[in-house]
């Protein structure tokens, strides 16, 4: 009987470990931040509150050091949309995060800051 109750107590904590591997490697990969996701968060600490116009300019640079340092896969998309018209900057962006992500993307601080307003 010890034999018994010994293998049913590693069959039942076996169990519980690989469903609590399963549950928790689901909710990981759903919770995946895009790149782009990213960026809206540098933008949304850094330059939240500013348009273009009246951001300091230590905020400027600490973006710009931010973005370098954090996202490398997307500075080459960055680099070729920051030579456009600043008011068609953010649909830019959001384009090609739609694009990349397959999903709506939307970043209401990088809006706010090539708006202009």
């Amino acid at each position: 009987m010890v034999n018994f109750n010994f293998a049913l107590r590693v069959f039942w904590i076996t169990g519980v470990i690989f469903l609590f591997n399963a549950c928790n490697a689901s909710s990981t990969s759903d919770q995946s931040i895009s790149d782009f996701d990213k960026l809206c968060k540098i933008y949304t600490e850094n330059v939240g509150i500013y348009n273009a116009h009246n951001i300091p300019l230590a905020k400027i640079i600490e973006l710009v050091k931010r973005m370098e340092s954090e996202l490398p896969n997307i500075m080459n998309d960055y680099k070729h949309i920051s030579n456009a018209p600043r008011n068609e900057r953010y649909q830019l962006f959001k384009q090609v995060a739609e694009e990349n992500t397959k999903k709506q993307w939307d970043c209401p601080s990088m809006k706010l800051y090539f708006s202009g307003t």
